[in-house]
């Protein structure tokens, strides 16, 4: 214990050294996306559709969508209205992974997406409103798969977030024989998103459960929004929100909104449950406490640096509780930095 309380102290040297440089992301943690980060932002929608069922309101879902980040504001906001093909996705993927690429500050990424989307063979897709009704392998090869995406946004762990905000699931119904049919189908095509196929460091927000569709149409306001985005669009710029918050918020207000027949859902692997789109003021020396705390408990460094890593995994000493957590012994399992 003595040896281990040494080290910790040795450790806290080297930290303390560190800390006078900040961490390159400018702790995002409880805070309003700082003046050091650029922001950038990705919209997409597919309403008319050809040769698949019309998705009713994600032209202005997108658009609402938009209009809300403009208002942060994002330093980068493109939009590709009614989508034709994944080549014309995939182009705005690449147009924002150049913005992210050409940034000499940390980065926030937000990619939204409004339209048709299913899994197959255990890989998730975005539907283009040009995309075949033939058969399965052809919707997939019209289609844009979800991983291909994430990973192109995707920015280092310490240079940025990649947020995914999926209005999508709104099951593909195939024309067949003048007819219209549900899912599912075609062999292997299933309604809804893979939980277990959805890359990180991400947070990737779906408006419905694994496998189960989602609706177009909300009961409030006048149904001029998706249940979803009716739920997410009201809730971005509220002040004091955290985005844990947002989401539950959401996802309390679609189950209202639905009658319980769709739940939204999230994965989360990279944010904790500190980040705020426009927090008070007293939320920004949160990160600053919690670490207080990991240095005050030497006789526990892996349980108090895993926690603050969970609740902080972007903080502004994110990086040495990282190298701590590398060479720090056998700990308890918890400790609250809250």
């Amino acid at each position: 214990m003595r040896l281990r309380i040494l080290c910790f102290a040795a450790l806290m040297a080297v930290a303390n050294i560190g800390s006078s440089q900040e961490h390159p992301f400018m702790a995002l943690e409880g805070r309003e996306f700082p003046a050091g980060v650029s922001r950038l932002a990705l919209v997409v929608w597919a309403e008319s559709y050809r040769n698949h069922s019309r998705v009713h309101n994600a032209e202005s879902d997108g658009s609402r969508i938009a209009q809300e980040l403009s208002k942060l504001p994002f330093d980068f906001l493109r939009v590709i209205p009614d989508a034709k093909t994944a080549d014309e996705i995939y182009d705005g993927v690449s147009e924002l992974r150049a913005q992210i690429a050409a940034s000499s500050r940390p980065v926030v990424v937000l990619f939204y997406f409004a339209g048709h989307g299913f899994q197959v063979d255990g890989e998730n897709f975005l539907v283009p409103t040009t995309a075949s009704s033939d058969s399965t392998s052809a919707l997939v090869a019209d289609s844009a798969k979800l991983t291909d995406i994430s990973r192109q946004l995707n920015p280092s762990r310490q240079s940025g977030i990649l947020l995914m905000l999926l209005d999508s699931c709104r099951t593909v119904r195939f024309l067949e024989d003048g007819t219209v049919k549900d899912f599912p189908l075609k062999d292997g095509l299933e309604p809804g998103f893979r939980e277990g196929n959805l890359l990180a460091p991400a947070l990737v927000s779906m408006a419905a459960a694994p496998r189960y569709p989602a609706r177009s149409v909300s009961r409030f306001e006048n149904g001029k929004n998706s249940p979803y985005t009716t739920a997410l669009a009201s809730r971005i710029n509220t002040v004091g929100q955290s985005l844990m918050s947002l989401l539950e918020g959401t996802q309390k207000q679609v189950i209202q909104d639905t009658d319980q027949t769709q739940r939204p859902t999230w994965f989360n692997g990279a944010i904790g449950s500190k980040v705020f789109f426009k927090p008070r003021d007293v939320e920004l020396l949160d990160d600053e406490r919690a670490w207080r705390v990991v240095v005050g408990r030497p006789e526990n460094v892996r349980g108090c640096v895993l926690d603050y890593l969970l609740t902080y995994p972007i903080g502004r000493y994110a990086l040495q509780a990282e190298y701590m957590l590398r060479i720090a012994g056998v700990g308890d399992e918890y400790c609250s930095v809250n």
